[in-house]
């Protein structure tokens, strides 16, 4: 799953998943949380290989994620 999926999944979805992990907040608080995480994404002109990292810049995010892997 990735930041665009906990955007966008219908609200009940995302509501019930919340709930079952026991997370201590609203859906809204979870997308304001997710709309600061980003991925960059990086391709080596040298061997073509590409690399991708997503930053987690704070707590709330690094949580956010462990429940919405992405």
């Amino acid at each position: 799953m990735d930041i665009s999926d906990l955007l966008f999944q219908p609200f009940q979805s995302n509501r019930a998943t919340l709930n079952e992990m026991g997370a201590d907040l609203s859906q809204q608080k979870a997308i304001e949380i997710a709309k600061g995480i980003y991925t960059i994404e990086v391709q080596l002109k040298s061997t073509g290989k590409e690399l991708r990292k997503t930053l987690l810049l704070n707590e709330s995010q690094q949580k956010l994620a462990k429940m919405f892997p992405f």
